[in-house]
This record gives structure tokens, C-alpha cells and sequence, in this order.
């Protein structure tokens, strides 16, 4: 179990997260215990222009049945939208790491 602290749409959330799932440079999935219950799951496989990456998240939106709906039209798209940031920003960390590995 691991301590983690997450910065997602705007605000910070503290818990404790159990890795569920670990494939060295294949999968990783780790789920929070604490409320809101929050997991991601990734797939890493290679191809021949690269690795391919595919990230699954899912959460349960504590609060009442309109709080829920509201959360998941809008927390969805703020997720996604993070989501693809953080594949970016480890797409260009990987692409970086690469050449200057072929430098060396």
C-alpha cells in the first residue's frame, strides 16, 4: 500500500492506493481505498513504430443522484481531458529518454 496525492480538476485529493495488477512493461492497475473510489488501469504494448499505451480510469461520484450526474458529465470530460495530458507528457518523456539514448 502506498500514499499517493492526486491533483485532478482542481482540487487534491489524499489517499492510500493498492497496485492490483503488475506486469513489468505491460500492465500496471492500482485502485484508492478511501472515498472516492478511483482506478486506472495501464496497458503498455509494443509495435513495431513503438509502444502503444492504453489507459483505462474509473471512479464511483460520491453524493446524491443530480451531484452524480453532474460529476460524471462534467468530471468525465475533465479526466479525459487530464488523461490525455499525462500520456502526452509520458510520450514526450519516453521520446526524449530515446534519443538520448541513440545519442549515447
Amino acid at each position: 500500500m502506498s500514499y499517493v496525492v492526486i491533483n485532478a480538476a482542481g482540487s487534491t485529493l489524499e489517499s492510500r492506493a493498492i497496485i492490483t495488477v503488475h506486469r513489468p512493461d505491460r500492465v500496471l492497475s492500482w485502485v484508492l481505498t478511501d472515498y472516492p473510489k478511483y482506478k486506472e488501469y495501464w496497458r503498455f504494448a509494443p509495435e513495431p513504430a513503438g509502444t502503444v499505451v492504453r489507459v483505462h480510469l474509473g471512479y464511483e461520484v460520491p453524493g446524491t443522484i443530480v451531484s452524480r450526474f453532474w460529476q460524471e458529465v462534467v468530471g468525465r470530460r475533465r479526466i479525459e481531458g487530464q488523461a490525455r495530458r499525462l500520456l502526452g507528457m509520458l510520450k514526450e518523456a519516453a521520446e526524449s529518454t530515446a534519443g538520448n539514448q541513440a545519442d549515447e
